[in-house]
């Protein structure tokens, strides 16, 4: 199990991104929720043409003749969008069709001058999917929940345009759906019937409001797509269709997907189910993690502590500084360093933090850090000793001893809290509170 203070900064990430719903189960009425979901293709040249595939370049510079619609060109199927499309469906468990067909949509919008988009409507690239992943709630056991997809395709999307439908924050988006499942249950309950409709949430008065009436079916008049012939994949690595693209072939060259990521850290590193959702989520964080525990000087380090490390400290201090972990230019030798300094108790958290905070800056390692700033704790028995000694004989520590001999045990963060001020947190404070409480029991 992680420490508690591990655990209480996982809970304030999920908070961040994590959205909950706050009603109760209903027995008789059961709400399923459709996502559609856009994802841009991480291609050099858009799908059909040969433009730039680049969202950030000023308007109407990645534009080919196809794309302006100019009358007499004709749309050339980037076979590198495909291979993404059947890898994509492969991660998530789709049946890949062998041969995929493409639709014209008609319908009028501002980035779409041939007044139709490509699309495949009838006959999608795969179909059938499933995903599994974990639900992490803090303080409660993670457990698995799997959502189907209906259909993977391939569209095109000519230019780039943002849609705002109110819903500002994720947590937002779980206040619109829990509300929209209550009024539809109460509409349905008092007889009335569910009009389609695409409402906008309003974060002031916590209710939908009707944007635009889909109750008239709009007419898209699919037809197929006359300069585009059937896309036909190669399903099982036959030689003598190289021209088409190789389903055999994607599978078996698949990258480590994000589950067999975290099985592995669970079964061979022994860490727990959040803890290696964590590291996944943040690659950099696992290349970190691989990369200090593989190191081939120190074999001594345990996964656990290191993982550990890595969030408790390293992430905290990225996500307190408002910094994108990926960002910083610290090297694995140097955090693995570091973790050596925290274990062998030469530094505490707050020491890590700052140490840290210098490291943004400078390549020195973190024990010159720690010598030229003086930021060392203090770990000698005797000399906390006599710390805490001359603490209880101030006036305040008169006072809190009584009251600690009393009964209220409490008191005694107080006093831990005012040596770690004193000594600006340059000092062990398991230690000091041990040393406390015995002195404190004679």
């Amino acid at each position: 199990m992680l420490p508690l203070s591990t655990r209480l900064f996982n809970k304030i990430i999920y908070d961040k991104l994590r959205c909950y719903s706050t009603l109760k189960t209903s027995k008789k009425w059961k709400s399923v929720v459709g996502l559609e979901i856009h994802a841009q293709i991480a291609s050099n040249s858009k799908l059909f043409s040969g433009a730039k595939n680049s969202f950030i370049e000023p308007i109407n510079t990645a534009v080919a003749l196809l794309d302006a619609s100019i009358p007499g060109t004709l749309p050339v199927l980037n076979r590198g969008c495909v291979e993404a499309g059947v890898k994509t469906a492969l991660a998530l468990s789709c049946n890949v069709n062998k041969i995929s067909m493409f639709d014209r949509k008609h319908y009028f919008y501002a980035d779409l001058p041939a007044g139709y988009q490509i699309t495949q409507q009838r006959a999608p690239l795969a179909s059938n999917g499933s995903l599994t992943f974990p639900v992490f709630t803090p303080g409660t056991k993670p457990y698995y929940k799997s959502v189907r997809l209906h259909q993977l395709q391939l569209e095109q999307d000519s230019g780039k345009s943002l849609h705002d439908e109110h819903l500002r924050i994720i947590r937002g988006v779980a206040q619109a759906v829990d509300y929209e499942i209550e009024r539809q249950i109460s509409v349905k309950e008092n007889g009335g019937k569910i009009v389609n409709e695409t409402r906008s949430w309003d974060a002031t008065t916590r209710t939908t409001i009707v944007m635009r009436d889909k109750e008239v079916v709009q007419d898209y008049r699919f037809m197929p797509e006359p300069n585009l012939p059937p896309l036909h994949l190669n399903m099982c690595g036959d030689e003598q269709k190289n021209d088409l693209v190789n389903v055999d072939f994607i599978s078996k060259s698949l990258p480590i997907l994000p589950q067999q990521m975290r099985d592995d850290l669970v079964a061979k590193y022994k860490l727990n189910e959040e803890t290696s959702q964590i590291l996944v989520n943040h690659q950099i964080l696992l290349k970190y993690f691989y990369d200090i525990i593989n190191d081939g000087n120190i074999k001594t380090r345990s996964t656990r502590s290191v993982a550990v490390f890595l969030i408790n400290d390293l992430l905290k201090f990225c996500h307190k500084q408002d910094i994108e972990i990926e960002n910083i230019k610290m090297t694995s030798q140097q955090i693995g360093e570091l973790f050596d300094m925290k274990e062998k108790s030469e530094v505490n958290q707050h020491l890590v933090s700052l140490i840290f905070n210098e490291m943004l800056e400078s390549s020195k390692s973190p024990s010159e850090i720690a010598k030229d700033k003086n930021w060392t704790q203090i770990t000698d028995d005797a000399e906390i000793e006599r710390i805490c000694n001359e603490t209880l004989m101030t006036e305040s520590g008169k006072k809190i001893t009584k009251v600690y001999k009393s009964g209220k045990k409490k008191v005694l963060f107080a006093l831990i809290g005012e040596i770690m001020k004193r000594y600006d947190n340059k000092i062990d404070a398991a230690k000091v509170a041990k040393i406390l409480q015995n002195l404190l029991e004679k």
